[in-house]
Order: structure tokens, then C-alpha cells, then sequence
């Protein structure tokens, strides 16, 4: 990941409200939202993401990753911003769209219910809450946050 520009250089860009979140620009603005909708902005015809210009100003250092605790991807605000290891901020997703069970990581597979955890069966159920259940406790025991698949 490309590394920020030094704090020093955005303080003297920027303002930054850890209450609301909101980066602003004391020569511009933010630009927009690239095609993952976060917000970005550019810094010396380089363009940067503001979630990390706000965890950086507010604590300081450099994040590796940045997870949205709330999974709203342009709030900025400093109690919504963690830093993270990339599987750290994988076990913090939303379920995905073709999900058909209703529970990430459970699926029917031959008229019995899956449970699976890190692309690893945790067996199969008569009785889909028990394979719910098994997922949760899998969930639980390996750490994931408590949005894990809202």
C-alpha cells in the first residue's frame, strides 16, 4: 500500500473532525468515491483514500487497513475507524448478495445444511440451527467481529 504523505504535509492541508468524520480541506476537498465506494482525494496529483488520512491524523500512524466498524464506508468518524491485518478486515464483511441461507458461511448443499468457516467445513446438519450454531461458535472461538456477515 502506497504509503501517506507525512503528517506534518496534512495538517497543513487538512482539518479533521473525529466527532464527525469529516476531512476538510483548508486549499480543497474531497473528489469523490472510487469504484468501491470509498471517498478519496488527491494529494500531489496522487490519490489517497480519507479513511486512512483520518486515522492517521487522529492517532497518528500509519494503518495497515482500515476497517469501517459500522460498515458504512464513508463514515469517518475516529470511534468508527480501526486499524486491521487484512484478516482481521476480512472477518468483519457484510454476507454476500447471492447468500441463500440467510447466515454467512451456512449453505444447503445436498439436502443438508454446511457450516463452513475460512473456506473450511465444519460439517453437515439435518437441522439448519444446528449448523448455524456450529458457525457462530466457529465465529466466536476464531475471533470474529461481531458484524461479521450483518
Amino acid at each position: 500500500m502506497k504509503s501517506l504523505p507525512s503528517l506534518e504535509q496534512l495538517n497543513k492541508l487538512f482539518t479533521y473532525d473525529k466527532e464527525t468524520g469529516t476531512l476538510t480541506g483548508k486549499t480543497g476537498k474531497a473528489e469523490g468515491y472510487n469504484s468501491s465506494g470509498y471517498l478519496r482525494l488527491r494529494v500531489d496529483n496522487s490519490w489517497y483514500m480519507v479513511h486512512r488520512i483520518c486515522y492517521y491524523m487522529h492517532h497518528g500512524v500509519e494503518p495497515e487497513q482500515i476497517d469501517h466498524i459500522n460498515g458504512v464506508k464513508d463514515d469517518n468518524r475516529s470511534d468508527n475507524l480501526r486499524s486491521v491485518t487484512f484478516t482481521e478486515n476480512m472477518r468483519n464483511v457484510k454476507k454476500r448478495a447471492d447468500n441463500s441461507s440467510g447466515v454467512t458461511g451456512v449453505r444447503l448443499l445436498r439436502n443438508k445444511w454446511e457450516a463452513r468457516l475460512s473456506n473450511k467445513s465444519l460439517g453437515f446438519f439435518a437441522d439448519k440451527i444446528d449448523a448455524i450454531y456450529a458457525r457462530y461458535y466457529a465465529e466466536v472461538d476464531a475471533g470474529y467481529h461481531t458484524n461479521h456477515g450483518r
